[in-house]
């Protein structure tokens, strides 16, 4: 009698699961990477809505005379082709509420 028996898996078989696995492995990877965009995307999305929000709450207050000047955050610009809105800075984002915003140069606000 002739019993042939099998030791481990071929070269071809391992060859061929380290293939698979590297497959899966970017997939994985380029889905992971698109979502964290995404999500970093949104993130820069909701802090200008927020900032929109909290200029459009101090125009109706300044429309409606509940506030004057000195409660806006920022500095005014006063000429430049930003003449009359106002700059923005960490310091001023960090009052309004959005701390994990980054103000690298500018933020402007129009009242």
């Amino acid at each position: 009698m002739n019993f042939k028996s099998n030791k481990g898996i071929t070269l071809i078989s391992l060859i061929v699961t380290v293939i698979i696995l590297l497959i899966l492995a970017y997939a994985t990877i380029s889905i992971s990477i698109n979502l964290t965009g995404q999500a970093k995307f949104q993130n820069v999305q909701t802090y200008m809505l927020l900032i929109q929000s909290k200029c459009e709450v101090l125009a109706n207050e300044k429309a409606i005379g509940e506030i004057d000047e000195s409660g806006y955050w920022g500095t005014k610009e006063e000429e430049g082709k930003y003449a009359g809105w106002y700059k923005l800075g960490q310091g001023d984002l960090n009052e309004i509420g959005v701390k994990d915003a980054k103000a690298k140069d500018r933020i402007l606000c129009k009242l």
